[in-house]
């Protein structure tokens, strides 16, 4: 079981009210309750820091995975020798391409929402 998740320091850190808060409490939850365990992967937005989103009153969303966060993620992935996975996932549409960095989707994804 798969988790990848961007960062968002104001609400992962601080637990600052938001949808989101209960995202990772909510991710271990399943992966503890899965059989064969799962891994939880961070990935930093490289887009802006949190601070200038915030300070800038750009949406306190967390920002969506870009093209080459999924590359990197999937790399993560790789080199803790995952190839089959279940996912979860707020964005099923977003995980394409997977399988050209050698990872299979072998499940329907979990809905985190």
């Amino acid at each position: 079981m798969v988790r990848v998740l961007s960062v968002d320091l104001a609400v992962d850190l601080f637990r600052s009210a938001s949808p989101r808060a209960s995202c990772i409490d909510e991710a271990m939850r399943e992966i503890a309750k899965h059989p064969a365990g799962g891994v939880l992967v961070f990935l930093r937005d490289s887009t802006m820091s949190w601070s200038s989103r915030y300070r800038d009153g750009l949406p306190t969303a967390s920002p969506a995975l870009s093209v080459r966060e999924h590359g990197v993620g999937a790399q993560v992935l790789r080199n803790l020798g995952v190839r089959e996975m279940i996912v979860m996932t707020s964005q099923p549409k977003q995980m394409r391409a997977l399988e050209g960095y050698g990872l299979k989707i072998v499940g329907p994804p979990l809905s985190d929402e």
